[in-house]
């Protein structure tokens, strides 16, 4: 897997094992709240800033998709992650938490289309004959390889 200090090398090809998915008000109040597995009525979470905030709500979907798909911390070999909050500083302090390597995408609102896109083209063009959809609420991912 790891091969030297900053190389990945995969020997099988990495799928989508589960996803966490945590939101607050606003996503409550939406069309689609019933898509979330966790809701919030308060928007800063009890905390004293939106960051702080920011980072609770994404330690609280890795929970999830950890449940979801029977991981233990230990088992997470790294995490791809970005937010549009101070150049990532919530999703970096959140995964300190967890204790994986943290590849941090930044790239403002095209992190999520970025990451979409890619995922949704490497998808179409290697394992499915069919386009795959995927929403940008469910970018919170963990991986098995």
């Amino acid at each position: 897997m790891l091969a030297g200090h900053r190389t990945w090398i995969f020997e099988q090809k990495p799928v989508i094992l589960s996803t966490g998915t945590v939101g607050g008000p606003f996503e409550a109040n939406g069309a689609i709240a019933e898509d979330f597995d966790l809701l919030h009525a308060d928007l800063w979470l009890g905390q004293d800033s939106y960051e702080k905030a920011h980072k609770v709500l994404f330690e609280e979907a890795c929970q999830k998709a950890m449940e979801k798909g029977g991981i233990q911390k230990d088992q997470v070999q790294f995490i791809l992650a970005g937010d549009l909050i101070n150049q990532i500083t919530p999703t970096s302090f959140a995964s300190r938490t967890i204790g994986a390597p943290y590849f941090g995408l930044f790239g403002a609102c095209s992190t999520w289309g970025t990451a979409s896109i890619s995922e949704k083209k490497h998808a179409k063009r290697t394992y499915l004959k069919k386009e795959p959809k995927f929403t940008p609420l469910r970018v919170n991912r963990l991986f098995h390889i």
